[in-house]
């Protein structure tokens, strides 16, 4: 799930607009939190290693109405380049690799 902020204003110049990357996990029932805490952990260190990263965070839902995608990401990339870095980055491919060992779905 992918927006792109300011396209409104930049439309033209899609280039130069911030992206924001939205990603939501379903854990496995079975996944420890200490397990989802290293996930969510690994998750907001990819800003120290993939170029194009503006801000990451992530958090969990708090209602129940979730639908079993209880944890969040948010990335804030630079631009549209930045967000085909970042998919294609070796830290974010690992990262992917340990999340499907936990992950029942991603949407």
């Amino acid at each position: 799930f992918h927006l792109c902020v300011r396209c409104d204003f930049v439309a033209q110049f899609s280039r130069l607009a911030t992206m924001e990357h939205v990603v939501l996990l379903a854990f496995k029932k079975n996944t420890t939190a200490s397990s989802i805490q290293s996930i969510l952990d690994g998750i907001v260190g990819l800003k120290d290693k993939i170029p194009g990263i503006i801000d990451i965070s992530t958090g969990c839902s708090f209602t129940a109405r979730h639908k079993g995608y209880t944890h969040c990401l948010v990335a804030r990339l630079k631009d549209k380049a930045s967000l085909e870095v970042y998919q294609n980055h070796v830290a974010h491919l690992d990262l992917l690799k340990e999340l499907a060992v936990h992950v029942e779905n991603v949407l």
